[in-house]
């Protein structure tokens, strides 16, 4: 399962973050067109879920492969203690807001 995190009362997007949808060894990460890996923390309402080549997260299915879009920041919650690829705070993106497929 994808790491989550609690997220506080209030908080919002405040970057939007796009590129190729990639799931590993539990991690869900975005391949941006500059080949820059970013890995994602979901929040733990509508916890993800990835099956066969689907990720299905707060009702929405994104297929993996495809171009996706998600709302958050740049970074990880200091209680989320799960490391993908070797990942430090520079390749990671907390997301907040349900995002968009290539489809849309």
């Amino acid at each position: 399962m994808p790491p989550t995190y609690d997220a506080p009362a209030g908080g919002g997007p405040e970057a939007l973050i796009t590129g190729e949808l990639r799931y590993s060894e539990g991690c869900v990460s975005l391949l941006a067109d500059d080949g820059t890996e970013t890995f994602l923390v979901f929040t733990s309402v509508g916890a993800p879920v990835v099956s066969g080549t689907t990720l299905t997260y707060d009702g929405a299915q994104y297929e993996l492969g495809s171009k996706a879009s998600f709302g958050g920041g740049y970074g990880i919650p200091a209680n989320v203690s799960v490391v993908c690829g070797g990942a430090d705070d520079a390749n990671w993106f907390t997301v907040s807001s349900p995002g968009t497929t290539g489809n849309e």
